[in-house]
């Protein structure tokens, strides 16, 4: 498709219907529904073109068309942090048979999620000077709250992110983040086409009962977006995750089922190099438990977005008063907790495994095996 003419059609700020051709560049990216290509001559938008074989069912693309189209015409207020489908792609006239994709902005500048809160990646980021904030803690918990702010946008204009994992999420050096693969959202109250494609570590125990993956609704959205609050506050470590020396194939899908997790009174011990329970803001801790084992019988008790931002913007409006700076380093900050003892310190200390956020002259990289 490189070198490709293709018609573009998108609705204006007047309302109007407005088309002309564009020509696809290099492709950037190859997934499982199909190829990103640059566009030459328009350096901030990426054009997405549909390439899976159940693409190829007259249904299926002219169903794509129309949720395409309606996500155009409805997205939600913060569309800057989002990839956002912005006009539809023909080869051709303007019809179903001809629809091949659509335009959505390009994000440079930015790292995966996962190389972010993952302390290994992270320390390989803090290689450039951009990345400096990320030796503090207090930069992770800033993303943690970017996030549940364009959770609760989303949530808040109809739509449910099917396949929420730190895949599909990008942040910058201001901590600033963004949503790619936006088109696989589901419009509220609308059939959806197709196999929901999710994480198994992401997806609620309700789903994985009946061996399904990805989010329906919006109470298995909220436990995949609590696990990932989760992983960003304590480094990439797995809620469901731990050391079980009687049962070594003890599975974290097998804890999702039970409700079972080391850092909130399960069985089983953390992994090695994680950070205690004592990390975790006070206010956050009671939204941990409701959404891992209180929502395995009751999923919408889980907290929603609007009470996830709510508890992480009064957390950091507390900054002044709760947030902390270890003696031992600048660079130890940390919400107040009933022991006083610095939860990165005591990574040190409890596994031997090196400082987490080490001071610029030197780093100790930590395998933690994530």
């Amino acid at each position: 498709m490189e070198g490709k003419r293709l018609r573009l059609s998108k609705i204006d700020i007047h309302g109007r219907n407005v088309s002309y051709f564009i020509r696809l560049g290099e492709r950037t990216h190859t997934g499982g529904e199909g190829e990103i290509y640059s566009v030459e001559g328009e350096p901030e938008i990426l054009g997405k073109i549909y390439s899976d074989v159940s693409f190829q069912n007259p249904g299926i693309r002219k169903f794509k068309m129309e949720k395409i189209r309606k996500m155009m015409l409805k997205p939600p207020e913060r569309r800057d942090g989002l990839a956002w489908p912005e006009a539809l792609l023909f080869d051709g006239h303007e019809s179903p048979e001809n629809f091949v994709g659509f335009t959505m902005r390009r994000f440079s500048n930015m790292e995966m999620l996962e190389n972010v809160y993952t302390t290994e990646t992270r320390f390989e980021l803090l290689e450039n000077i951009q990345w400096e904030n990320l030796r503090r803690w207090s930069s992770l918990f800033m993303i943690a709250l970017n996030l549940s702010i364009i959770m609760e946008d989303i949530c808040r204009k109809g739509y449910i992110i099917a396949d929420l994992s730190p895949a599909n999420i990008l942040v910058d050096p201001d901590m600033r983040v963004a949503l790619i693969d936006c088109d696989s959202f589901i419009i509220r109250g609308e059939n959806e086409y197709g196999r929901i494609v999710g994480n198994p570590e992401y997806t609620a125990p309700e789903r994985l009962k009946i061996k399904k993956m990805g989010n329906t609704d919006e109470a298995s959205w909220r436990f995949s977006f609590a696990v990932l609050i989760f992983r960003i506050l304590m480094l990439g470590y797995h809620p469901f995750r731990g050391i079980y020396p009687h049962n070594p194939e003890y599975t974290e899908t097998e804890n999702i089922i039970n409700g079972n997790t080391p850092y909130f009174g399960g069985s089983g011990s953390r992994q090695y190099g994680s950070p205690a329970e004592s990390a975790i803001p006070e206010p956050l801790k009671t939204l941990f438990v409701r959404a891992f084992i209180y929502g395995v019988k009751s999923p919408m008790i889980r907290p929603d977005f609007t009470e996830w931002r709510k508890n992480l913007q009064y957390v950091y409006e507390l900054r002044h008063e709760k947030f902390y700076i270890c003696g031992k380093s600048p660079n130890h900050i940390f919400y107040e907790n009933s022991l006083n003892i610095c939860p990165w310190c005591r990574i040190e200390e409890e596994w031997g495994s090196g400082d987490p956020f080490p001071p610029a002259e030197g780093i100790n990289i930590i395998k933690n095996g994530l």
